[in-house]
């Protein structure tokens, strides 16, 4: 899995809830993570053999990823994501600066959850 930011984000700013907004949205317009940070999954545990826990995970280490960001500042980056036995997708990511500091952590707590509605 890669990771893409904005090129410039202010056009996007806001635009979530409508419809088709991304389709138009090229790679151009991106600034990709590069080869060094992307996730490769693994599988964790066969479905069906009572595990309860994540199926596939996909994890990156700010000692592995490193980017300049958009600041010119150097930055590590954490990401993991897990899809997990009852489907749910878990996310989440943070950039640390040189001097520890955080650049960002999203989200700033507990990873993300996103459930399928519907098939």
């Amino acid at each position: 899995m890669d990771f893409y930011t904005f090129v410039d984000g202010k056009p996007w700013a806001g635009r979530t809830n409508e419809a088709g907004v991304f389709h138009a949205l090229n790679k151009a317009q991106l600034r990709g993570y590069g080869d060094a940070c992307g996730l490769v999954f693994s599988e964790n545990a066969q479905p069906g053999n009572g595990f309860v826990g994540a199926i596939f995970i996909g994890a990156i280490t700010a000692k592995e990823c490193s980017i300049t960001a958009a600041s010119g500042r150097r930055m590590g980056i954490d990401a993991r994501v897990e899809l997990t036995a009852n489907g749910t997708l878990e996310y989440r990511e943070s950039g640390q600066l040189e001097d520890g500091r955080y650049a960002f952590r999203v989200p700033p707590s507990a990873p993300y959850q996103f459930r399928r509605l519907a098939r």
